[in-house]
């Protein structure tokens, strides 16, 4: 756990997410001086990596915002057919691999 820290106000938090070479982590809070809830732990596989953080998220509930910053580049254009998916990457199994985060999954 990174910090729990009282929210400042009745909104709904944010959301963010750094996916690492090595490490992800993710935090959820009003802002950086005020998270309330994280986590950290390995890059692994896509599906674990991932599996991982969405269970993070989706067990505190809906978030008002969600920021992700990652190894590698990742396709957030609406109308491309890679959108939302891992771009080119030297990350072994992570290549044009879906990133789980688009409007399908509430996150």
């Amino acid at each position: 756990m990174v910090a729990k820290n009282e929210m400042k106000n009745n909104t709904a938090p944010s959301g963010g997410i750094e996916g690492g070479g090595t490490k992800s982590v993710c935090a959820i809070g009003s802002d950086p001086e005020n998270i309330q809830a994280g986590i950290r732990f390995p890059t692994t596989t896509p599906e674990e990596t991932l599996d991982q953080a969405m269970a993070f998220f989706k067990s505190h509930g809906d978030l008002a915002a969600m920021g992700i910053a990652s190894y590698g580049s990742l396709d957030f254009r609406h109308d491309s057919p890679t959108y939302g998916r891992v771009l080119p990457t030297p990350k072994p199994h992570w290549h044009r691999r879906n990133g789980h985060f688009n409007t399908n999954n509430h996150v």
